[in-house]
């Protein structure tokens, strides 16, 4: 009796035909064949497809975060927070709102600012080790922290943003800053409450944010963000923006002047710094009347520096002002095409201006002055890709602000902590650099109380900077010890 099973049944007329009618003998011969290679290249893989046990509890892909944890620790950062922050949550939360906001903290700076990406910290035996905890948090507990908020609760991140920057101003001294003030555009996917369209390079049309920037030169410390409500430009609103990074700039740093992007430019704001009696270097747009005239200006009234700059100061009466002031203007040679044509005997410029209240300084100084502006464009652009404050995706105004505010905060901690322990030659690395090189390697964490330690693999220069860093973090220790008041580190012996 022949026996059909199922799956023959079902096959077609022309499955049937394919079927091996083989006799057995023959295929047999092949399976055992097929069995011998497979054997063979199991012996080939031994060494490298290896057997997986999944019981280590001291892994971590963030082998050097304990440099972050002890320089949080030693500033009582939570300590801060609880002084600052009073959002509490329901009596039956596991996570306290200062504890939650400490953990998304963490998860900013080692890179994981999408809600989903914590998970990365939920599942890592190391960090939990570090951090002294069993559990951390859900998504959820994060995305259900901002449904507490109000923006008086916003006012306290930012208050906490400010006891940051002035525990680094009490380290670093009393010293005088210029802002830097910038805009930027920050692009919106979905339905987000309060967005619009507005001038956008890269996504043309795309609803969007205008995120208002002020940043301390020396420090690189971004004082204060605010987001442009509907309707209102960052020109409408420079009064009330400066007028709060004033309020907030700590009393150690004294407020010199201001470097202004062309987006704040306009008289009214001009003559409200003159009364206030700050120095300003502003960028001036390009209007169709200002570049006439620049034009039209006699070769000998222009002061060559280089074969490609030259230079000249005038004195203009812009369209709607009542006072002429004096602009710095700049005309750079370039290359003399357009399109698919080259003109031979034609020369191009590309033209640039600035009025400062410097007028004492040279036209090219006050050109150079506001050109170390440009440092505030990387800084935007760290603050954005590094820290993800372009990611607005909370639906919300209040949401998308607050975490905003969140990112400034972690933002300015690990500038912080670059300032104190990283060496002067490695100052100017940035966020993905450090995350790359320093703090995100994988590693282990051992043992309890004096004996724990973290485990690396061995690389040339992590034996140099390491050592460094420790020193550096046990030297401001003293700093600390004194009450946040600096200390002549020459008087005392350091080990």
């Amino acid at each position: 009796m022949t026996f059909i099973t199922a799956s023959e049944i079902n096959t077609s007329t022309d499955d049937r035909d394919k079927i091996d009618r083989r006799p057995r003998s023959e295929r047999r011969k092949e399976i055992l064949e097929l069995r011998r290679k497979k054997k063979k290249l199991e012996r080939r893989l031994k060494d490298v497809l290896l057997e997986i046990e999944l019981n280590n509890e001291s892994t971590t892909a963030f082998g050097n975060f304990h440099f972050i944890e002890s320089f949080k620790q030693s500033i009582d950062l939570n300590g801060i927070i609880n002084n600052e922050f009073t959002l509490t949550k329901g009596p039956n939360s596991i996570y306290s709102a200062v504890d939650t906001l400490d953990f998304l903290l963490d998860s900013c700076i080692l890179g994981h600012s999408r809600f989903e990406h914590t998970e990365a910290l939920r599942f890592d035996p190391g960090y939990q080790d570090i951090k002294g905890i069993e559990r951390y948090p859900s998504e959820k507990v994060f995305r259900d922290l901002f449904s507490f908020f109000t923006f008086e609760h916003i006012k306290e991140l930012c208050s906490i943003n400010r006891r940051l920057i002035e525990l680094r101003s009490q380290w670093e001294g009393p010293q005088e800053v210029w802002f830097d003030i910038d805009s930027t555009t920050i692009t919106l996917f979905g339905e987000q409450q309060a967005a619009e369209v507005r001038y956008n390079s890269r996504y043309r049309g795309r609803p969007s944010y205008e995120l208002m920037v002020c940043f301390i030169n020396k420090t690189r410390d971004l004082l204060y963000i605010d987001i442009c409500p509907e309707g209102q430009t960052p020109k409408a609103l420079f009064k009330d923006f400066l007028s709060t990074c004033t309020a907030l700039l700590p009393s150690n740093y004294v407020l010199k002047g201001l470097r202004i992007d062309k987006g704040f430019f306009s008289e009214n704001n001009i003559y409200y710094l003159e009364r206030q009696f700050l120095a300003y270097v502003a960028k001036v747009p390009m209007y169709p009347n200002i570049r006439h005239y620049i034009e039209n200006l006699p070769p000998e009234q222009w002061k060559e520096v280089d074969d490609y700059m030259s230079v000249t100061r005038k004195k203009l009466l812009l369209d709607s002002w009542e006072h002429d002031r004096y602009i710095d203007i700049r005309r750079l040679k370039i290359e003399n095409k357009t399109g698919q044509m080259v003109l031979p005997e034609a020369q191009y410029y590309r033209y640039e201006a600035v009025l400062s209240s410097e007028l004492e300084q040279s036209p090219e100084a006050n050109l150079r002055w506001y050109d170390g502006r440009a440092t505030a464009e990387d800084l935007i652009k760290e603050v954005k890709d590094g820290f993800a404050v372009e990611q607005a995706s909370q639906h919300r105004l209040i949401k998308n602000t607050a975490y905003a505010f969140v990112k400034v905060i972690s933002y300015n901690l690990f500038q912080f902590f670059k300032a104190v322990a990283l060496p002067a030659s490695h100052q100017s690395w940035q966020i993905h650099t450090l995350r790359r090189k320093l703090i995100n390697l994988p590693g282990n964490i051992f043992g309890v109380s004096r004996n724990r330690r973290a485990k690396l693999a061995s690389r040339a220069y992590l034996k140099l900077l390491l050592p460094q860093i420790q020193r550096k973090l046990r030297q401001f220790l003293w700093f600390v010890a004194n009450d946040f008041r600096r200390y002549d580190l020459s008087l005392i012996y350091i080990k």
